[in-house]
């Protein structure tokens, strides 16, 4: 990680994320709330980005040629990320600041 440019803070938060996700019952996964958002943390401090968002959608076909439409959501100050992500809808563009 630290050959990848990764600072120690985000090392820690990684090791310590993986141990969390490592510890649930069923292991977790790499689909877990508190990785998605310590993904979003580290956007926030390391990148300086002002926000983010997030997209999700199942498909049935070829992802190039699968034609769908979004709605976009933001998720308003002060709502915990932890929240907003457990609500997050199919075929939605959720914004987080």
């Amino acid at each position: 990680m630290r050959r990848k440019g990764w600072s120690g803070a985000k090392i820690a938060r990684a090791i310590e994320d993986r141990r969390k996700a490592d510890a649930k019952p069923g292991g977790g996964g790499s689909d877990s709330l508190e990785l998605w958002i310590a993904a979003l943390h580290d956007l926030r401090d390391e990148l300086k980005l002002p926000y983010a968002g997030l997209f999700v959608r199942f498909y049935s076909g070829a992802i190039d040629t699968e034609a769908f439409s979004a709605s976009r959501r933001e998720v308003t100050k002060g709502v915990p990320w932890q929240e907003a992500l457990a609500s997050l809808e199919q075929d939605e563009v959720t914004i987080v600041r």
